[in-house]
């Protein structure tokens, strides 16, 4: 948390576990929380071929794709009401 805004990072499920609804339940839940917090806003640099998952969350692309550590990212954020 940063005044009214929240990131998150290092956000993934391995391999073997993905497709099985932790990443699923553990971002909502980290949206709720944020939003309990008090944030209007909650953002993250998401790896670019994930931009999907964030959608259906509700997340939304901000800026240009940019490379970091040999990796493709993408910010994406939620506003809050």
């Amino acid at each position: 948390m940063d005044g009214e805004q929240a990131q998150f990072r290092k956000f993934a499920t391995t391999e073997e576990e993905q497709g099985k609804g932790y990443g699923s339940k553990l971002l909502r839940y980290t949206l709720e929380r944020a939003k309990e917090e008090g944030a209007c806003k909650v953002w993250c640099n998401a790896r670019a071929h994930k931009i999907n998952f964030y959608k259906k969350f509700g997340l939304y692309e901000k800026g240009k794709e940019f490379i970091k550590g040999g990796q493709s990212y993408i910010i994406m954020e939620k506003y809050f009401a």
